[in-house]
């Protein structure tokens, strides 16, 4: 059975959004490693881009960048 919860309110309209159980006879308990499988699996679904990225270097380059787009402005390397 969906269950539907309001995820927000305005004078102007309502958003709410549509929950589905998925049913699952489990004996053991899902390990971090599922979990994790799992949770990327359901984002990629919403349209989110997975990138694997390994130090935390590419992590500082990928964050320059997606400031950079958010905010319509080219750091320099000085000021990064």
């Amino acid at each position: 059975m969906a269950s539907y919860n309001v995820v927000l309110s305005t004078d102007e309209a309502t958003v709410v959004a549509e929950y589905t159980p998925e049913k699952q006879n489990r004996t053991q308990y899902q390990s971090e490693a599922e979990l994790e499988d799992a949770m990327i699996r359901q984002l990629q679904a919403q349209g989110y881009e997975y990138l694997e990225l390994h130090t935390s270097q590419e992590m500082i380059d990928n964050l320059r960048i997606c400031l950079q787009e958010l905010n319509d402005y080219t750091f320099t390397d000085s000021e990064w």
